[in-house]
């Protein structure tokens, strides 16, 4: 499957480069994905309908923020944009290679040293997605606080309203809250990724982790 012809245009036009040819790919998820091949190399591209540019608009600055962290590779953004009847996402097209023997204690320690960054408050200053969800990130001064009003709560109340639970859940909830101060225990906040699983991340072309998503 090819990309539409009026993308196609848009993204010559604005990058400046010839799409020579596509082929559809993993790692769209909720997403279309292509790998694109054009005169200046390949890229990889997520694009959907105009309302998705929000979310890629987020996910460009979230990639950005581990960017700056410069503890685990990822893509180079070449940015979210819009064409006349799709959003889209442009970024470094990275060629998966399979990994090195020490792969995983190599991510361990990168992990590590990204969760070393940290910030006086739990949070973000901009809000962005859980999938095709919308995700506030209100700065908090404790990770329980944190927890409760932008994480858990939203969702839970968000499967209520789609008749997913009934109202009386949320005494069930209000006890799990009590427990969080002795479950979770005092620490600065740290820079996660948030949504760190298998489809996210891969091996690049030394054999190394690199967050893709």
């Amino acid at each position: 499957m090819s990309i539409p012809q009026e993308l196609q245009s848009s993204l010559e036009n604005s990058q400046g480069f010839r799409i020579q040819s596509s082929r559809p790919i993993g790692g769209g998820c909720i997403h279309n994905a292509q790998e694109l091949i054009t005169d200046r190399g390949s890229y990889f591209l997520k694009y959907n309908h105009l309302s998705a540019l929000d979310n890629f608009q987020a996910e460009e600055k979230g990639i950005g923020i581990l960017a700056e962290a410069a503890s685990i590779r990822t893509p180079r953004m070449i940015g979210a944009g819009e064409s006349e009847s799709h959003a889209y996402l442009l970024m470094e097209f990275i060629l998966s290679r399979p990994k090195t023997k020490d792969y995983w204690e190599d991510f361990g320690q990168k992990l590590a040293l990204l969760h070393l960054n940290s910030q006086e408050s739990f949070g973000l200053d901009h809000d962005n997605f859980i999938g095709a969800l919308p995700q506030s990130n209100q700065q908090r001064d404790n990770w329980n606080d944190f927890f409760k009003e932008e994480r858990i709560g939203p969702m839970l109340q968000q499967a209520i309203r789609k008749g997913h639970f009934s109202e009386n859940i949320w005494e069930d909830f209000e006890n799990l809250y009590q427990k969080l101060p002795d479950t979770f225990p005092q620490e600065s906040p740290s820079l996660l990724h948030g949504d760190l699983w298998g489809g996210n991340i891969l091996a690049d072309d030394k054999g190394l982790v690199c967050i893709i998503d």
